[in-house]
Parts: C-alpha cells; sequence; structure tokens
C-alpha cells in the first residue's frame, strides 16, 4: 500500500508508472522477494532509490499498527471469498496443488482447512514479528537486478514517438537507448540507502478504520440530548 501510494501521491516527482512486490517459491530452497517496477522515462535511477528506501524503511522502523491489522483483513477476505466460491473452482488449480502435493511435499489440505488455519493464525501475528521477517532481506547479498529498456526502432512505436517527441521539446537530438545504471552504480545506489537517514512514515489519517469512528462519533454526538453526557466511544 505504501509502495501504491507513492504511484498515485508521490512526495515529489513521480517515478514510476507502476510498482509491486511479492514473494514466491521458484524452488524449495529459495524463498525470495520479487520487486517489479516500471519507471518513467529517464527516472530509472530516482525510482530505483525510491523502491530501496522504503524498503530499509521497513527493516529499520515496521509498519503502523493500522497497516497490519488491513492487511491481515485483505489475506482473511481472500479466504472467505475462496471459501464461498470453493464449488466453483476450476480443475486445473485442483491439479496443480495436487501436483505439487506429490512431487514438492507441498500439503494440500483444501479451502476449508486453509481458511480455518489463517483465521485462528492470523490475528496473533503481532506487528514484531512482521518487522523481524523485514529485516532478512539484505540488499548487500544474494541481490538480483535487470534492467530492460525498448530501443529506438520502427519496432518500438511507442518509445520511438516518445523519444522523438522528448527530444524536439528539449530541443536535442533522438537516443537510441536510455541512459541506464551500470552494475557497479547499482550496486552503489541500493547501499547508499543504508546510511541515510530516513524518516518515519507517516500514519494514515484517512484508513477505514478512522473514518468509520469518525463517522460514528460525528453521529453519536447528533444523537445525544442537550447536556446528556459523553459521547459513546468505539474504542
Amino acid at each position: 500500500s505504501r509502495l501504491l501510494k507513492l504511484t498515485l501521491e508521490p512526495k515529489g516527482p513521480r517515478n514510476f508508472f507502476a510498482v509491486s512486490t511479492e514473494t514466491g517459491e521458484p524452488i524449495p530452497t529459495l524463498n525470495p522477494m520479487s520487486i517489479s517496477l516500471s519507471p518513467l522515462p529517464g527516472r530509472m535511477r530516482p525510482a530505483l532509490k525510491t523502491v530501496a528506501e522504503e524498503i530499509e524503511r521497513v527493516k529499520r522502523m515496521g509498519f503502523h499498527e493500522a497497516e497490519v491489522r488491513r492487511a491481515k483483513r485483505s489475506i482473511l477476505a481472500e479466504y472467505e471469498e475462496q471459501y464461498i466460491e470453493r464449488d466453483q473452482r476450476p480443475s486445473e488449480s485442483i491439479a496443480e496443488e495436487y501436483v505439487s502435493l506429490f512431487l514438492d511435499g507441498v500439503p494440500a489440505p483444501g479451502i476449508e482447512e486453509q481458511a480455518r488455519v489463517a483465521a485462528t493464525l492470523l490475528p496473533r501475528i503481532s506487528m514484531e514479528e512482521v518487522m523481524q521477517v523485514a529485516k532478512e532481506y539484505d540488499f548487500s547479498r544474494n541481490v538480483v537486478v535487470k534492467i530492460a529498456t525498448p530501443p529506438l526502432s520502427a519496432w518500438n512505436p511507442l518509445y520511438t514517438c516518445w523519444s522523438i517527441m522528448q527530444s524536439a521539446w528539449h530541443l536535442t537530438l533522438p537516443r537510441p537507448r536510455m541512459d541506464l545504471p551500470d552494475s557497479k552504480e547499482v550496486a552503489d545506489l541500493l547501499k547508499s540507502v543504508e546510511q541515510q537517514h530516513l524518516e518515519p512514515w507517516p500514519e494514515d489519517e484517512d484508513d477505514v478504520d478512522t473514518r468509520l469512528r469518525r463517522k460514528f462519533e460525528e453521529v453519536a454526538e447528533r444523537r445525544l440530548p442537550p447536556g446528556g453526557g459523553a459521547a459513546p466511544s468505539l474504542a
């Protein structure tokens, strides 16, 4: 949600069209975190630095309680949706689950048991435990950065037209390729955030819980008789 907010409401110049993170297990002994971003043209370096700063901010300061609570609620909603639609589940996904069971030993308990376990365990996960997981990601080792950009050619009309328009605007010649950072520059950029001073991420003042609380208190105040006691609270 933080990266989405930086995409839609950046604090400074906008650096990317989109950015996302995910974790997976491509092989049994590897559990990496993948970060995909689509930077604005000419904003590759600031985009990489912005993402690295946010990962470092989480490692140092963690998340706010409201952020963890919303994430839990979102995960539980996904399990609830899968449980409700369990009879409409495609056969292919069931087959893939059993293939993983026989080939990799991944348990296949079914959505009923998965939803029950999630509803039992998720509320017990604390913000401190989430923060400990974030500290395991280290940019100084086991990091792969892949940068790809289209060349200036007739096979890439959108990029080519954009480059020509930008060149005409800035009175320069079109560049056959974008100015991309090399391996050393990327490594130095990722390491630099470890020594950088970072401010805590501001708490959301307009999240769903706060909005509902304020609405409840407004309605409660309107319904109170004149001079009649304190308003009830959702706290």
